[in-house]
């Protein structure tokens, strides 16, 4: 048993908002400030990386077969 519990302290409990993408602009505010510094092959391995995607899923499957 917890402290909440024992003292019969009850927590309201908060709504939690979950937003699965960003807003449009700034998605794209933020592709052209990438462009600025690194070529798209260079930023589609940050973006596969950070997303956990595969880069080239195709060549993956080829060089596992």
């Amino acid at each position: 048993m917890n402290f909440t519990d024992r003292m019969g302290i009850e927590v309201p409990e908060s709504p939690i908002t979950v937003r699965y993408e960003a807003p449009t602009g700034f998605r794209i505010y933020l592709l052209q400030l990438m462009l600025q510094y690194e070529k798209l092959k260079k930023i589609r391995s940050y973006i596969c990386f950070v997303t956990k995607e595969a880069e080239e899923p195709i060549l993956l499957i080829i060089y596992f077969a």
